[in-house]
């Protein structure tokens, strides 16, 4: 008898100390409780991305291994900054600075659990960085849209962009937040001489 409640102690120590359904994704350093999301593309900081062609992946890491795609939280998005994503108290507060932006309840063939975004997927923002319609850019071409360009956003290969990616619980707090958010160049266009140099940004040293 003595055996077997030891075994059952045993048992119970392991599940205990591995998680009912194994380890746990990294917590954020940003937001208390959160789970810390990894930018897996681009994966080099200011690195020049061709957004027409190239999708934005991310993720969460567990035990040191990057898992793409995002599971369990009620609203995830995607949003492309002008300045460096800001916190304070528990929120963002440099949301006018968004210029594109995609939700998990966009109209759209972006899934967070696939942890894969392509910039038709989105829409631009207006002055107050929230998404000018729930359906994607891409939507809006394919049925033939004569304002589709409205709903698309144009970025500038002479800025620097931030992308980042956060999530909501049901009580509306940031469940999910990329504490590195990627800053980026938009690939330069063929026969241009003035495309930025990354050391002439801090962020990108």
């Amino acid at each position: 008898m003595k055996k077997y409640s030891l075994l059952l102690l045993l048992i119970s120590l392991t599940i205990l100390s591995c998680g009912i359904f194994g380890s746990e994704p990294e917590t954020s350093r940003t937001f208390g409780n959160a789970t810390k999301v990894v930018v897996i593309v681009p994966d080099v900081k200011c690195s020049q991305v061709d957004v027409n062609t190239e999708p934005f992946k991310f993720g969460t890491q567990v035990d040191g291994k990057v898992e793409i795609g995002i599971s369990g939280s009620k609203r995830v998005v995607a949003a492309i900054f002008k300045t460096k994503p800001q916190e304070q108290t528990g929120r963002l507060i440099n949301n006018n600075d968004i210029v594109w932006m995609w939700t998990s309840g966009m109209r759209s063939d972006g899934r967070a659990l696939e942890g894969r975004i392509n910039l038709v997927d989105g829409v631009r923002t207006n002055e107050n960085g929230e998404p000018v319609d729930l359906t994607s850019c891409k939507v809006h071409r394919d049925r033939g849209d004569k304002d589709a360009d409205n709903y698309c956003v144009s970025l500038d290969y002479k800025q620097l962009y931030w992308f980042a990616v956060w999530g909501y619980n049901e009580d509306r707090e940031i469940s999910y937040w990329t504490d590195v958010p990627m800053p980026f160049f938009v690939k330069c266009p063929a026969g241009k001489t003035d495309c930025p140099k990354a050391d002439n940004y801090n962020d990108c040293r």
